[in-house]
């Protein structure tokens, strides 16, 4: 019961957070994505593409593939309109993003 309670009150505490922070491949640090600096799309229709975070301040987009995230730069905010936009998010990441944007 201790246990139940512990766990519940961890998960409302953790939700009322607004940050958390991720890791991204090819990055050592950990990313903090915030609601007030990321634009975030969960739980995506698509099977492969799971979450997107999108800081448009940085044009920096970070995609979650396949349950590994990785991070795109220079991705401007027309970029991220026509991803958002976009009929199969998959198709436009193999036709757009796939290869483009390296932050390295």
């Amino acid at each position: 019961m201790k246990l139940t309670i512990t766990l519940i009150i961890i998960l409302l505490l953790s939700s009322c957070n607004n940050s958390t922070t991720i890791d991204v491949k090819y990055n050592d640090n950990k990313v903090e994505i915030t609601k007030d600096s990321f634009e975030i799309i969960n739980n995506l229709s698509s099977s492969f593409i799971n979450n997107v975070w999108y800081n448009q301040d940085n044009e920096y987009l970070i995609l979650d593939l396949n349950w590994v995230n990785y991070e795109y730069c220079d991705f401007d905010i027309s970029e991220w309109e026509s991803f958002k936009k976009a009929d199969s998010f998959w198709k436009y990441y193999n036709s757009y993003i796939k290869g483009n944007f390296n932050c390295y």
